[in-house]
């Protein structure tokens, strides 16, 4: 038998075992969002990234020489939920599956972004803003529908950070 033969059939043995397994155990808690959607942003509070709670940064990530100074403290956390409890208990009465939504406009430390890392710029309704993110369900959608559903979009609005690449 062939390498080529071997590989493929491999590949078509891998794919048939992701499709036939749970995607809750390996992939979206909700996928479809057929329950009510759970997001947060990925920072947890609400003050995170700003004078009363600043962000605690560790060491050089991508092996730099020397590690560049980042910033701690931003204008405001940019933090955004829906349907997140607002007063949970981390491992004890928060949701144990939710969506998180990222907004990062690279470079994401410098001055021009409100925001820490990933949520450097903050979330808006499609259309509004660069980073918009919303849920609707059902009709609100399309008519017929009956599931949840996330819509993203960038919006071509002018980006506070000169050549910022901004993303969701």
């Amino acid at each position: 038998m062939s390498i080529i033969k071997v590989r493929t059939n491999a590949c078509l043995f891998l794919l048939a075992a992701m499709i036939a397994t749970d995607s809750f155990g390996y992939g979206f808690g909700d996928q479809g969002f057929v329950q009510t959607p759970v997001v947060r942003t990925d920072l947890p509070s609400p003050l995170e990234g700003t004078a009363a709670y600043p962000l605690q940064v560790s060491g050089c990530h991508f092996g730099q020489d020397p590690c560049p100074t980042l910033p701690t403290v931003y204008p405001q956390s940019n933090f955004w939920s829906q349907n997140y409890p607002a007063s949970c208990v981390p491992g004890f009465t928060c949701p144990t599956h939710w969506w998180t939504v990222i907004l990062n406009n690279e470079p994401n430390d410098v001055v021009g972004n409100s925001g820490p890392p990933d949520a450097s710029l903050p979330r808006s309704l499609p259309g509004s803003g660069i980073m918009g993110f919303t849920t609707l369900h059902g009709n609100d959608n399309f008519p017929g529908d009956t599931y949840w559903r996330a819509h993203l979009v960038l919006a071509l609005k002018t980006n506070p950070v000169r050549g910022g690449l901004p993303y969701l």
